[in-house]
């Protein structure tokens, strides 16, 4: 515990006026040996370091830990703006570019990580299901982001799973193939649409999102084509030409 009375003979402040993780120096005693350290406040423990390896050992069994976790989420409830706003140790301080290039270094991902081919192929596999099982799920007014559908219609559908799962198909129909020059590639394709998105959408008045998902003519397989962006980009230089 803190000895507040030793603490404001020898720094004329008690603890309680610091911050959380203050780097000023207190007078702590320890609860389990009686021994008197000082030591700054954000390094402050019930107990010395020396009695401190008692418990690291209990810690780690299953009891110490749920008794740990108890024992944080009681603080939590009592302390409920520890760490926020101006008690968070970090509070109007930032990052040196040494620090930076050190977080920089010992993340992966910055690195050029790549997700193996067998997860990617177990996330895919998951979504789809998941993506069949709940259509409207996370679409629309459903979803955490809604702002009262400020995105444009057409793109709404372009997002949505059904229209994913129309681009896949057409994909794995021409064997991941563009259909103009032969190039083969799974990454970089484009699946065109032979009768224009726009023109489908006008002429089955289609207005909400419910009637495009029942239009039948705007999820028709044989109305896409696999093309490369090369190929793809050509098609669209002609019809702006015509």
């Amino acid at each position: 515990m803190i000895d507040e009375k030793q603490t404001y003979e020898k720094f004329a402040y008690y603890s309680t006026d610091l911050a959380p993780r203050s780097s000023k120096k207190i007078i702590a005693i320890c609860n389990d040996c009686g021994k008197i350290r000082e030591l700054e406040k954000s390094q402050y423990k019930d107990v010395c370091h020396k009695c401190s390896f008692k418990y690291r050992k209990y810690n780690r069994t299953p009891e110490g830990q749920k008794r740990m976790l108890e024992g944080y989420r009681k603080f939590l409830q009592n302390n409920p703006n520890f760490y926020q706003g101006e008690n968070h140790p970090f509070y109007g301080r930032k990052h040196s570019e040494e620090t930076k290039k050190i977080f920089r270094l010992k993340c992966p991902r910055k690195k050029g990580f790549k997700c193996p081919e067998e997860v990617k192929r177990k996330i895919s596999i998951i979504k789809k299901e998941w993506c069949k099982n709940r259509p409207e799920f996370n679409v629309g007014s459903s979803n955490s982001a809604w702002k009262g559908g400020i995105t444009a219609f057409n793109k709404s559908i372009r997002d949505c799973a059904k229209y994913y799962e129309w681009r896949i198909d057409i994909l794995k129909r021409d064997n991941f193939t563009c259909q103009e020059c032969g190039k083969n590639c799974t990454k970089i394709f484009r699946v065109h649409h032979i009768k224009s998105f726009e023109i489908i959408m006008i002429e089955q008045n289609i207005k909400d999102f419910d009637t495009a998902m029942n239009c039948v003519e705007l999820w028709d397989i044989s109305n896409g084509i696999t093309l490369c962006p090369f190929c793809h980009s050509g098609f669209h230089r002609q019809c702006l030409a015509a």
